[in-house]
């Protein structure tokens, strides 16, 4: 327990030492200002409120949960720098072992993500008068939220062994339960299956529901079950997170156990010998790079082209979330309100988070050193960043055409002028990948990035209309739109509808065009860590 303590505090300090956390600590309390404006047009009754007050309380503790959702890439981060890196042999085999390690990172992760949630908490009380029903009660779902969801993550990092899919799938986890609790998309709560999923259908809605009724008016029961099912789905999640590690780290230390002299003089002996020697060998080899195509010609300076498109579609996330998707959103029907179907409304927001899994790799080179090796390498740094971005370019370029196409034959005349269509979601493709790029740049760390970003994106998202009418929205909150390219990708849609082709439209299309030049410019000029 005391190496427990002393790892947990230890991570808390190394945690607070990067800048990468205070940014994540601050992005939530600049992001609810601004999603509280741009929703302040809905009615307090509304049932998509789902009881609260007013907008405000409801997207104050809507932000604040699902901040703490995504926590658990600080967990993933640490853990895989300690215990799956070449060298974390050494600290497998040291007094407390994989169990202090675990533990100690699990707890650093949660007073972080604690402190996020109380700076929001105060910021939220002091400039927006939210009023929170129970401090006592809400620390007790931000700890069993943040729990959950260290938990999630690590799970995810021990079976897949990979940041990259294990932080995408970590993705889907905290999207997805915002989406079952009702903060991304309305749901029809009249019905029970979905007054049941916002009730208690994931860690967000437990959070919600328990929030929801500590108010006057609730029922205390209920926001103790909710919290209770917090804490046993941690229970359970802790379980297998204890099975798993037992399974993965047999290096004489299981969970909660210090290496014997007995453990290295049994069977375990050769294993541990064979591991270390792998990870020394490991060690010495310098990080992969793009391989070269094995033949007697010249190269023809397109290695890195090719190579972007294996690594694209080599992961099946990747192409589940790029390719599967979007196609699904092409059946959507129209609604009222929106230009064009919902699915193509919405697409905007696939195409976003479709660009950061695409520029994925690009933060990984940067993180393990690839990025520093090419700078000395015949293919300049320059070149690697055009042959990949041109790479994912013309996927996101064919997904539009393909997604545009299935629309013509399955809604007709509905879509305005499909060839102008594929041209402006191409150029918005462009400035999604640019953006990435550049937030990369800026936030520069690869957990600071990822977490950064996948917040970032979401809110974006949400402010430039893709998921309602930017119409619904008010006056400021739509000035504060036209910042962001994904409102001229919309409006160059409604100006397709209304007038066809046109000034107004190229316009649009220019905008996205100068968006796309300030990112690249910002992305290439600035240095990949």
């Amino acid at each position: 327990m005391t190496k427990a303590v002393l790892a947990t505090w230890y991570t808390v300090l190394r945690m607070f030492r990067d800048a990468g956390t205070f940014i994540m600590i601050g992005v939530p309390v600049a992001l609810i200002p601004i999603i509280t404006a741009a929703f302040s047009f809905i009615p307090a009754d509304a049932p998509y409120l789902l009881g609260a007050p007013n907008p405000t309380v409801f997207f104050a503790g809507g932000i604040l949960i699902m901040f703490q959702l995504f926590g658990g890439g600080y967990t993933m981060t640490y853990v895989k720098r300690a215990l799956l890196t070449p060298m974390s042999m050494r600290l497998r085999v040291t007094p407390g072992g994989v169990g202090a390690i675990l533990v100690g990172t699990v707890a650093a992760a949660i007073v972080v993500s604690l402190c996020q949630g109380m700076a929001v908490v105060l910021f939220t009380r002091v400039a927006l008068d939210v009023r929170w029903a129970s401090i006592p009660m809400l620390g007790a779902v931000l700890i069993g939220v943040s729990l959950v969801s260290q938990l999630v993550y690590l799970l995810l990092l021990l079976v897949l062994r990979k940041q990259g899919p294990a932080g995408a799938l970590g993705w889907v986890y905290g999207y997805g339960s915002c989406v079952l609790g009702g903060l991304i998309f309305p749901l029809p709560v009249e019905r029970p299956m979905f007054r049941f999923l916002v009730t208690y259908g994931g860690p967000y809605s437990l959070a919600q529901t328990a929030l929801r009724e500590v108010r006057p008016g609730g029922y205390a029961s209920m926001a103790m079950l909710a919290t209770g099912t917090l804490f046993g789905l941690a229970a359970a999640l802790g379980l297998a997170v204890w099975l798993v590690s037992r399974r993965e780290f047999r290096t004489g230390d299981s969970l909660g156990t210090q290496p014997t002299s007995e453990n290295h003089t049994t069977g375990n002996e050769p294993a541990l010998r064979s591991e270390m020697e792998a990870a020394r060998t490991e060690s010495s080899q310098p990080a992969p790079v793009p391989p070269a195509p094995v033949c007697r010609r010249r190269s023809s300076g397109f290695t890195v082209f090719r190579y972007t498109f294996v690594r694209a579609f080599r992961d099946p996330l990747n192409i589940a979330l790029i390719v599967i998707l979007p196609l699904a959103l092409a059946f959507l029907p129209e609604a009222v309100g929106f230009t064009v179907p919902i699915g193509y409304q919405s697409y905007g927001a696939v195409i976003l988070f479709g660009a950061f899994l695409l520029l994925r790799p690009v933060v990984e080179d940067g993180s393990n050193g690839t990025l520093e090796r090419i700078g000395a390498a015949p293919v300049t740094r320059m070149r690697y960043l055009v042959q990949t971005l041109t790479a994912n370019a013309i996927i996101l370029v064919s997904q539009n055409a393909i997604m545009v196409a299935i629309g013509v034959v399955f809604h007709g005349e509905v879509l305005p002028v499909p060839g102008l269509l594929v041209v402006a979601y191409a150029v918005f493709s462009v400035a999604s990948l640019a953006l990435c790029l550049a937030g990369a740049a800026i936030f520069r760390r690869r957990e600071t990035t990822y977490q950064a970003l996948s917040l970032v994106l979401g809110g974006m998202a949400a402010l430039s209309g893709f998921f309602w009418p930017i119409e619904f929205m008010p006056v400021a909150a739509r000035r504060a739109a036209m910042a962001t390219p994904g409102y001229w990708l919309l409006d160059a849609i409604r100006t397709l509808e209304s007038a066809g082709p046109s000034v107004e439209f190229a316009v649009s299309v220019a905008i996205m065009v100068l968006f796309s030049g300030v990112f690249l410019l910002t992305g290439s000029t600035r240095r990949l860590e």
